[in-house]
């Protein structure tokens, strides 16, 4: 009874959303509503700064051609990154269609390759096009900053739930959202009513309603039965849904190659070999058709590995683009704090340039939090660029060992018991075999000290992580403000002339990049079906924790006209106060500028 009873919430959840978004979409797609307009399109040929001329069909353009689809011209890729890398000025339209167009290469690359137990019809490929050009329609403004907080919210936790209890997958939320795009009656009825898709096409489905579902799965991660045409219903052609989503996807090769680009940071792969040695693997004792590459092909994936940990750690982890985007995240805060934004669909209805487009805004949204700011104020400070200063570092050099010898075994024992649960809530191979491969990687690959400090940081984020962006403002950030005004006091420093309010200070505690680097794609020798070296690639994750164990931090930012000084001791004394067993390791070797005699005379009073 009660289980019965969660499914028809968690269905209540799916439902409501699925409203919200479909007047959204309406709202959108009214426009060339029953003009007619569409089936006029005709193919053309796009020139890609990255992978050069590109053929879109008819049916493609006039997906295209909705406003739906254009407002990713408004939604940067590298979101505040731009900020910082001033050429970065590429969008998720862009990037949509460079996805298509890796995409198309390497189905057409599997089905030129005469595999014999398959064949590969025109309507696979018209699935990944498909899947490939829609998989970014649910972002929202600046990308992945309003993702991390929309997905936060007590709502689209429950929704983000339901997904995962469903399909035993965990989608990021603007997958969730692409997936409900383009599963709405709007979104299927302007393609019926416009004769987008080819009739043939939508029959071999069995219907625009499981084509949709079909697409949707791929973008979610979901592997899709073999069409009945092609008398396969009875597998699962999760090839397919590998190349949207998956290790080496389309998404991921067309993001590494576009951001490195135009951010100057000079990072390769060579895209023919590894197109040259994916393949298929044909079901032995599995009802799947996988995607595999040959183990000659292996130098390329490390190349992709690579360039992943190099673009985060130095594009979306660089602290001037943290800096900016935490500045962001107080504008959707304030959206929510002043109404304008009441639920998680809201978020779809705002690009980056309607968030600009708010610069002369007068309302205030903090007055609760003493804060007489006006929502321009916040907007203006992003738009032009005016940078909070970084008063405090937090990486695995500054953060003291604090685990015994009993501890760090009890930490090993608790891993180890988590591993068991996990294993035991799926059913996924692919979820299964990451799990074993991150087991063995994290507790045998690394010596006693390493796995100390691996843990150390990996312990400080996981005291940040679950929490909302309004319970963080409400937890740490207020904290330090209120230490910040009374260090002031006390030492009877000049106070600031401009105020100070706890919108003044930023903590930013980045995620551990090596929590992304599980490869489940079977490397094989030769296109074998046997001996599949199936963890041929367990070392790259030792790679990032290495990699990170160095180059991770997180920060305290605080606005210019707040004395350096005063916020790195407040900020001292608040971590360690605050976060379980935190005790820092000279971290005044990693901020500029701080005034020795002031830190003595702080110090002196703590």
């Amino acid at each position: 009874m009660e289980e019965r009873l969660q499914v028809t919430i968690d269905e209540t959840i799916y439902n409501d959303f699925l409203n919200r978004i479909n007047i959204i979409v309406q709202n959108y797609l009214s426009i060339h509503a029953g003009t007619k307009y569409y089936q006029f399109s005709e193919d053309k040929v796009i020139n890609d700064p990255i992978w050069g001329c590109v053929k879109f069909y008819s049916w493609e353009v006039s997906i295209i051609d909705t406003p739906l689809f254009q407002r990713l011209r408004d939604i940067y890729q590298v979101g505040l990154g731009v900020f910082t890398y001033p050429a970065a000025r590429h969008s998720r339209f862009e990037h949509s269609l460079g996805v298509v167009a890796i995409a198309s290469r390497m189905i057409e690359s599997l089905k030129s390759q005469s595999l014999g137990f398959i064949n590969i019809s025109e309507y696979e490929v018209m699935d990944v096009r498909l899947a490939a050009l829609l998989h970014d329609i649910g972002h929202c403004f600046y990308s992945h900053l309003s993702e991390a907080f929309y997905g936060s919210l007590p709502d689209f936790i429950k929704l983000t739930k339901y997904f995962n209890g469903k399909w035993g997958v965990k989608p990021k939320p603007h997958e969730i959202f692409s997936y409900m795009i383009i599963n709405t009656d709007a979104f299927k009825k302007f393609i019926e009513e416009n004769n987008i898709l080819d009739n043939q096409y939508i029959a071999a489905s069995g219907g625009l309603t499981d084509l949709m579902i079909r697409i949707g799965n791929m973008i979610i991660g979901i592997p899709n039965q073999g069409r009945r045409s092609e008398h396969k219903q009875n597998k699962k052609y999760s090839f397919l849904t590998r190349l949207i989503n998956g290790d080496i996807d389309a998404d991921k090769l067309d993001y590494i190659k576009r951001d490195s680009y135009t951010s100057g940071l000079p990072l390769t792969f060579d895209i023919e070999r590894l197109l040259y040695k994916m393949t298929i693997r044909e079901p032995d004792n599995s009802n799947e058709y996988q995607l595999v590459v040959d183990i000659s092909g292996i130098t390329a994936v490390e190349e992709i590995t690579f360039s992943k940990l190099m673009l985060n750690n130095y594009i979306y982890h660089h602290h001037k683009v943290l800096a900016t985007e935490v500045m962001a995240k107080d504008i959707a805060l304030a959206l929510m704090e002043l109404g304008v934004i009441n639920h998680p669909c809201d978020f779809l209805e705002y690009t980056d340039k309607d968030i600009e487009s708010l610069v002369g805004d007068k309302r205030v949204p903090f007055n609760s939090y003493g804060c007489t700011s006006n929502l321009g104020y916040f907007v203006k400070r992003v738009k032009d660029r005016y940078l909070p200063k970084r008063c405090f570092e937090i990486n695995s050099r500054a953060l003291e060992p604090n685990f015994s010898e009993d501890q760090r075994k009890a930490n090993e024992r608790e891993y180890v018991e988590k591993c068991i649960t996990d294993l035991e809530h799926t059913n996924d191979k692919y979820d299964k075999m990451a799990i074993l491969v991150n087991f063995a990687a994290d507790l045998f690959e690394f010596n006693d000290t390493q796995k100390s400090n691996i843990a150390q940081y990996k312990d400080f984020i996981s005291t940040f992580k679950g929490k909302t962006y309004q319970e963080y403002t409400e937890w740490i950030r207020r904290d330090i403000y209120e230490n910040i005004c009374e260090i002031y006091k006390k030492i009877k420093l000049s106070y600031p002339d401009l105020g100070i309010s706890l919108f003044d200070v930023h903590v930013v505690v980045p995620k551990s990049i090596d929590e992304q680097m599980v490869f489940a794609t079977p490397i094989i020798y030769r296109n074998s079906k046997e001996h599949t070296p199936t963890d041929m690639l367990s070392y790259t994750k030792n790679w990032a924790q290495a990699f990170n164990s160095n180059k991770w931090s997180g920060y305290v930012f605080v606005s210019s006209h707040i004395d350096t000084t005063v916020a790195f001791m407040a900020s001292k004394i608040t971590l360690e106060k605050h976060i379980p067993g935190v005790k820092f390791n000279n971290p005044d070797y990693y901020v500029k500028r701080l005034k020795d005699s002031l830190l003595k005379k702080i110090g002196q009073l703590y």
